[in-house]
């Protein structure tokens, strides 16, 4: 019973202390994504299921926001996984981003990808 009084007394004197003395001032924001995976070869297995040996990868991403509807983080990617097996893969893509989060300064960036999957079946 001790313990469950110390517990809400310190619930309660917590929860009347504030981070900030002024609340930051409101703005709206909406992150949307976009992915669509397009399979660009095809081929069979050993056991003649179908499996995908090169597949292209588009993403968008935008994310709105300030008191208007502006575009405040842009990003485009393509990416391609090249399958070489069963149990490995590489992939190669190259990502275009623009971010503009103080008005009428806009950053550009453009990043290349590469990376590699394991698989263990």
């Amino acid at each position: 019973m001790r313990s469950l009084i110390i517990f809400l007394i310190i619930l309660t004197l917590a929860a009347a202390v504030y981070p900030q003395t002024a609340p930051l001032p409101s703005a709206f924001q909406s992150w949307n994504e976009v992915q669509l995976i397009v399979p660009l070869a095809r081929s069979k297995d050993k056991k003649g299921k179908s499996i995908d040996k090169i597949t292209a990868t588009f993403n968008g991403t935008f994310r709105i926001g300030r008191k208007t509807f502006d575009f405040l983080d842009d990003r485009v990617a393509m990416t391609l996984d090249f399958r070489v097996n069963n149990y490995f893969s590489i992939l190669a893509g190259s990502t275009y981003r623009r971010e503009e989060f103080v008005k009428n300064v806009p950053h550009y960036e453009t990043q290349i990808i590469t990376g590699a999957n394991f698989t263990a079946r």
